[in-house]
């Protein structure tokens, strides 16, 4: 069976819609919690493919979070196995980190729907034709490496990036309309709204959220399916490479 690995930094930062889609294909799931416990370090060997989440550190404080050191050398081999990478908000950040990139604080962050167009061409991007709004909540960007395409962006920063069979999404692609609302009403993330947007910034927040969710979903759905065969297609090459012999 298909193993897929979920490094997640908060118990509110979950796959969201992506997890449909992991079911659907039937892949098994394994977590990682760092916000349980930090000191877990990771065998990368059972693994078929990488999803790596958001969360509510920075890129830039491995004095704080350790084991986001961890991360970045382990998507590190991973890359070098040419192991199938989704990173996600935090995730992408460690991901452009990891392909020899680095991070930096925008002067101001993206919180709610922002527009992005597309600026380069992979074939998993095409349902991303047309210029649409997608969800953003962070406050640092990344700064690609040589070599690697980007793909989305907007006047603040880069949104998606790839190289070879790896993507990172600036952006929160996964969300539904209960994910958004439990983040605009958790205590602590509405604290960290508050010090950046005033009172009516977060009411528009909610009401276009009713205007650019649905089409947002849709596009989710096309890329999820998309990436995920990924997963799979490196499942059977390994079959294949593998034949006559026991996987794990």
């Amino acid at each position: 069976m298909t193993r897929i690995l979920v490094l997640q930094h908060s118990p509110y930062e979950p796959l969201g819609i992506l997890i449909h889609t992991l079911k659907k294909m039937r892949l098994r799931i394994r977590y990682v919690n760092f916000s349980r416990d930090p000191h877990l370090r990771v065998d990368l060997s059972r693994y078929h493919g990488i999803v790596v989440l958001g969360g509510v550190m920075h890129p830039n404080e491995p004095d704080l979070y350790p084991h986001l050191m961890h991360e970045i050398e382990l998507l590190q081999l991973a890359i070098a196995k040419e192991i199938p990478i989704l990173g996600i908000c935090l995730g992408s950040q460690l991901l452009n980190m990891a392909l020899g990139g680095r991070c930096y604080a925008l002067e101001k962050p993206e919180f709610g729907w922002e527009r992005i167009e597309k600026c380069g061409e992979h074939h998993l991007f095409e349902s991303f034709d047309l210029p649409i709004h997608v969800f953003q909540w962070h406050q640092f960007a990344s700064k690609t490496a040589p070599g690697v395409d980007i793909l989305l962006e907007n006047n603040h920063c880069v949104q998606a990036f790839s190289y070879q069979n790896t993507v990172g999404l600036q952006f929160h692609l996964e969300v539904d309309a209960n994910l958004i609302q439990r983040w605009l009403e958790h205590p602590n993330y509405l604290e960290y709204l508050r010090r950046h947007l005033q009172l009516e910034d977060i009411q528009v927040i909610r009401e276009e959220t009713k205007r650019y969710l649905t089409e947002s979903m849709a596009v989710a759905k096309l890329f999820f399916a998309n990436f995920c065969r990924l997963f799979s297609k490196k499942y059977y090459t390994l079959l294949s490479n593998r034949a006559g012999r026991e996987l794990f």
